[in-house]
């Protein structure tokens, strides 16, 4: 009996023995398939982090060209403000002068205005002297002759 025994345990254990093996057979590949979506996914993950390392680095880029521009905008602009300033200057100078050319000119055409009647108010006196001499020259020719 002890043979059948054995022949059962035997059996039981053979029986075990292949579902064992067919089991670790089956976590074997299990573990094949789970090695290789690690594997994939750990080169995913890495794919993302060079991706990520190129688009920040991109970026710190656009920012530095950025800042860069905005930098020379900024100087060029200050530029222009002080060539501004530069010609407003000059036009507050070229202001200041025909004002004074303008007074001086209004003074002048006073001035001329003046003499002029003075020279009107001269030339009648002369007209009057010149009458007076003349009626004088026919008097004396009237006398004389």
């Amino acid at each position: 009996m002890r043979h059948t025994e054995l022949s059962t345990d035997m059996q039981k254990y053979l029986k075990d023995s292949d579902y064992l093996k067919k089991d670790i057979k089956r976590l074997g590949l299990e573990k094949n398939k789970l090695e290789t979506e690690f594997s994939s996914t750990a080169k995913k993950v890495s794919d993302i982090k060079g991706e990520q390392i190129s688009v920040e680095k991109k970026a710190k880029e656009t920012v530095a060209k950025a800042e860069f521009e905005a930098k020379e905008i900024k100087s060029k602009a200050r530029q222009i403000e002080i060539k501004a300033n530069e010609k407003r200057s000059e036009v507050d100078v070229k202001l200041s002068e025909t004002a004074d050319i303008k007074r001086e000119l209004g003074n002048l055409v006073k001035s001329n205005e003046g003499k002029e009647k003075n020279l009107i108010l001269e030339k009648v006196e002369v007209d009057k002297i010149k009458s007076k001499l003349l009626t004088i020259v026919k008097m004396i020719k009237n006398e004389v002759g």
